[in-house]
């Protein structure tokens, strides 16, 4: 396993952590939960997938496993 997977799996892992915590897959950026950034972690998965540098898969797993997963979280006013 490679290091980017390793780390994508440990983000996983911690956001899984967080939800059950905080009830949300959207934590603020600063967020951190058993010392892993875990709200830069959601920031850089949606910058991978705006860029089209996520693959299908990481996106069907994080779609699947966070069912409120929104890839933006800006509104339009």
């Amino acid at each position: 396993m490679s290091s980017y997977e390793k780390r994508f799996e440990a983000g996983i892992a911690h956001l899984h952590r967080y939800v059950a915590v905080h009830g949300s897959s959207s934590p603020p950026h600063g967020s951190m939960i058993n010392g892993f950034r875990v709200g830069s972690w959601v920031g850089s998965r949606r910058t991978e997938y705006r860029g089209g540098r996520l693959s299908a898969e990481r996106i069907r797993r994080i779609e699947t496993e966070f069912p409120d997963w929104r890839w933006t979280i800006r509104t339009r006013t």
